[in-house]
């Protein structure tokens, strides 16, 4: 009997499937100056559930990755924008256009700018 190993499988969906969000295509640009199309949400409410980091690309560019949680889908995730918020655990905030992918074994999302959501 062959074995299936957990990098044999292969889960593809887009951001829109896996949250359940409307999406439109979009083309963007990738660090190589390479255009290549994708699927973005153009807004997304989450909840940060965990540390922010910052993370610096072999080409200098600054990111701000955040721990986050989906209610509605109930996932946890890391998402990295560029801009950097001064957010607490809990506090609701919004992720603007957010794509995903997989590349290897791993799952990345990015937003083009993370947003606290103010509460009255």
């Amino acid at each position: 009997m062959a074995q299936i190993k957990v990098s044999d499988i292969r889960i593809e969906k887009t951001p829109a499937e896996l949250f359940n969000l409307p999406d439109k295509i979009v083309t963007k640009q990738s660090a190589k100056g390479k255009d290549y199309e994708a699927h973005v949400i153009e807004k997304m409410k989450v909840v940060i559930s965990g540390e922010m980091t910052e993370i610096t690309s072999q080409e200098g560019k600054v990111f701000y990755a955040y721990e986050v949680y989906d209610p509605k889908s109930k996932f946890n995730f890391k998402v990295k924008a560029l801009n950097k918020i001064d957010s607490e655990f809990g506090v609701s905030v919004g992720l603007v256009g957010l794509v995903g992918g997989i590349a290897g074994n791993f799952v990345w999302f990015k937003a083009d700018k993370i947003v606290e959501i103010k509460t009255a």
